[in-house]
Formats: C-alpha cells, structure tokens, sequence
C-alpha cells in the first residue's frame, strides 16, 4: 500500500472524527437546545435538525464535485480537514437555549450544514483518491481500507466522549462535558490538512490532465451518460449509509432513551459496533477483490435482514452482555457490504467524485442515512422498543435488491 493511500487514509480518520462526535452526545446536545422539553423530545427535535442540515450535503457537492474532476483532489481534501476543524470549534462554543433563546437550536442547524459540507467533500473523494493511487486488481482492498479509517474516526469520537463521561460526573457532562469532546476535533482536523498539504495528486488524474481528457462539465457528464449508474449506487449507498446509522450510530441512543443503561454503557455497546465493523470492512474489500462485489455484498444484506430482529431483542433486555451480542449481531453482516460499495462506487462514474458525490454523501445519506436515525427514535416512541429492527429488515432487502443492478467488476481500468 503506497505512502499516498496511507497519509489520505489517516487523514479520513482525523476527518471523520470532527463531523461525527456529535452524533454521541445527541441526548445532551438536545438538553441544551431544547431546555424545556423532556430528554426523549429533545433528541428528536436535535436529530430532526440534523438531518435537515444534512439535505444541504448535495448543494455543497455540486460545488466541490466539478472543481475536484477539473482541478484536482488535493486541494478539496485539505480544505474538508479545515472546515472539520472550524465546525467543531463553534459546536463546542455553541450557546444554549436559555442563553440566546431561538437562536441557538438556529445556530445549530447552520452548524450542521457546514458539517456536511464537510463531510460530503470529505467522502467519497478520499475513496476516489486511493482508488485512483493502486491496481486496479486492489481496488475492493484498498478502498476498503479507507473506509475502515473512517470507521476508526468513528471509534475515536465515540471513545473520547466514553472516557470524558466517565471521569466526570452526570451533572458536569451534561452541562459542560460533551462540549470539551469537540476540542480534539480542532487539532486533528488542523493536522490532517498539514498531512493532506504534502500529498501528490492522484495518478490518474494526473494522466487524465496530462492527456486532455478532463471533462469541462462534469456535472453534466454525469446527468447525460451514467443516469443509469446514478439510481443504482443511490440505492446501493442509501443502503449502507442507513444500515450504519441503525446498526452502529442508532443502538447508543436507543439503548440510552429506553433508561435500561447509563450513557457510558451505551457508548461501551455503540463502539463493540463499531469495533465489529472495523474487523470486518477490510475482509469484505479483499473478499470483492477475489468473489466479485455483488455476492460477498448481497450475502452482507440478506445476513442483516434475518438478524435485525433478534439483535435488536437483545439490546432491549437491559443486560450489557446481551446488549453486546445484539450491536455485534448486525454490525458483523454490515461490514461485508460496507467492505465493498466504495469500490463498486467509483468504479461507476468516469467524473469520479462528481458522479460519487452526488450519491454517496449527497442524495442517498440525505434521504436514507440521516433520516433513519430520526425515523427509529420515532418509531420507539410510538410503535414500540422493536420497530427499528422492521426498518433495518426492509433496508437489508432493498439493499441486497440494489446489488442487481450494478455492474459485475469494480476492477475496470480508470479513465
């Protein structure tokens, strides 16, 4: 693996720490934004901001898109690892509800759409990146080792918040504690961009420039010649992107609002999710490497959708162990498909990152990724403990579904 896909690679991981911290101190985010309202109340109203920050993620794209295919990745990259940095800096300075009122659940919503601004520059234009940088033959490899460092950004905006709630008190966290965990996001998105500064442009780009064979419009390009492929990895991204939330981003809150656990307990079963999917997404790109993307993906789906229900009866029986066994249920499968749809995805469009960026963190995650985590706290409070498992079975049909629809090879030359 070449020192360029590494350095990018770790960069996402410092990245995707800075925009993703958030998502596990929703509960105390929302009591500060909606001090009047009870702690199930206040998460839905936060999550529904959030998601509706998120819808600004393909506005942003079809800016970052056509520049990247006509200028270059490196220079979008640095700047995603700085608007990380700046965007985690104002949430931990964000004011509360009974500071400035109205303004501040405002504040918050503008705060999220610069975050996925962020992030939808961010991913999938690293992915593009790395698969741009190796053999063709060592595409589901190497991408998925670029998703498995997002997933360890993850880890670690879930792990500092785990350690900060237990070194203080209920009472400190809650007021002051979840702010102090968006600082680290500050320094490590500053050196990412330090890292990012000092990277080469793509080879394949570089060769594509070289040659005159840039798109002028890549947009364009996209709507005109691969409409085709467009719904397809929509559907396929959508998929994976509301699979994560509901297997590893989701079980913290929900075991959190059920009261069965202490917020560090829920954390503590969120990251053996994560940790479970870290194992497993490098297997799942090695996997597509030697099998072929669509059946170690589809066998990835239809695993999730028969052990959705199960997993999530055993995270509502109020045991930690049981609790376990449930997140790893399903974050097992995941990394399977996880492992693959990186690669399937810029193997689908010749303006890589426009045509990407306008599924992966565009449309799919505004519409199927970050609604779903709203749509599960809903259906808890109305339907009942288990509805969110009906969600992520009816995901993992669709998904499986979707995998009919793409292309057999992600090993395609590049061009």
């Amino acid at each position: 693996m070449t020192r360029e896909v590494v350095l990018a690679s770790v960069g996402g991981m410092l990245v995707f720490y800075s925009v993703t911290v958030i998502a596990y101190s929703l509960p105390f985010v929302g009591q500060a934004l909606f001090e009047t309202q009870d702690r199930v109340q206040g998460a839905l109203n936060t999550l529904a901001l959030l998601a509706g920050g998120y819808l600004a993620k393909p506005l942003a794209q079809a800016m970052t898109g056509p520049y990247a295919d006509r200028h270059g990745r490196k220079p979008v990259l640095a700047g995603a690892a700085l608007l990380a940095a700046f965007t985690a800096l104002l949430f931990a300075a964000l004011p509360s509800e009974s500071t400035i009122g109205l303004a501040a659940p405002i504040l918050f919503c503008a705060l999220t759409v610069l975050q996925a601004a962020a992030a939808g520059s961010e991913w999938p234009l690293l992915a593009a990146y790395v698969a741009e940088s190796t053999p063709a033959e060592r595409r589901g490899a190497v991408t998925a080792f670029a998703s498995f460092n997002v997933v360890l950004g993850w880890m670690l905006a879930l792990a500092i918040p785990l350690v900060l709630d237990a070194m203080l008190s209920e009472s400190q966290y809650s007021d002051w504690g979840w702010r102090v965990a968006f600082l680290p996001a500050v320094a490590l998105g500053v050196l990412s961009f330090l890292l990012r500064r000092g990277l080469p442009e793509s080879q394949v780009f570089v060769r594509l420039r070289a040659a005159g064979e840039l798109s002028p419009s890549p947009l364009r390009e996209v709507v005109r010649t691969a409409r085709g492929n467009w719904l397809a990895v929509t559907l396929q991204v959508g998929m994976v992107s509301a699979a994560f939330f509901l297997t590893v981003a989701y079980p913290a809150t929900f075991v959190a609002l059920e009261d069965k656990f202490t917020h560090v307990e829920a954390l503590t079963v969120a990251l053996a999710g994560l940790v479970t999917l870290a194992a497993g997404i490098r297997a799942g790109g090695a996997l597509a490497d030697r099998l072929g993307p669509r059946s170690v993906s589809a066998t990835g789906y239809l695993l999730l959708a028969a052990l959705a229900v199960p997993a999530y009866v055993l995270m509502s029986e109020g045991s930690i162990p049981l609790a376990f066994a449930g997140v790893v249920l399903v974050a097992a499968p995941l990394s399977l498909s996880a492992g693959v749809y990186e690669a399937w995805l810029v193997s689908s469009f010749r303006t890589r990152f426009t045509g990407a960026a306008a599924t992966c963190n565009g449309v799919a995650i505004a519409i199927f990724g970050a609604p779903s985590l709203l749509v599960a706290t809903l259906l808890v409070r109305d339907q009942g403990e288990l509805a969110p498992a009906v969600l992520l079975v009816l995901v993992g049909a669709v998904g499986a579904l979707s995998t009919r629809l793409l292309g057999r090879s992600i090993h395609e030359p590049l061009g």
